[in-house]
């Protein structure tokens, strides 16, 4: 399952503020196994026993256009919740 929600601002000089917030659910778990000296990945679903992965994650980014070029910096903050 996955909710998001953007919001995109525009300002002059082709410059733009965006923020975004989703909520993200696994319901997949890797399991990884190396004892025996190669590796053996499974992939499991969420069971009653184990409960599906669950965040929260916030993103702000600033872009801005220079004689043609885009910059542009983004940074977020991912919170896991069990």
């Amino acid at each position: 399952m996955f909710h998001f929600i953007t919001s995109i601002i525009s300002l002059p000089n082709e410059t733009a503020i965006k923020v975004s917030y989703s909520k993200n659910h696994q319901y997949i778990h890797l399991l990884a196994n190396n004892s025996a000296g190669l590796p053996n990945d499974l992939w499991v679903p969420s069971t009653s026993s184990i409960q599906p992965e669950k965040s929260d994650q916030i993103a702000l980014a600033f872009s801005r256009n220079i004689k043609g070029v885009d910059f542009s910096i983004e940074t977020y903050y991912k919170k896991c919740v069990t």
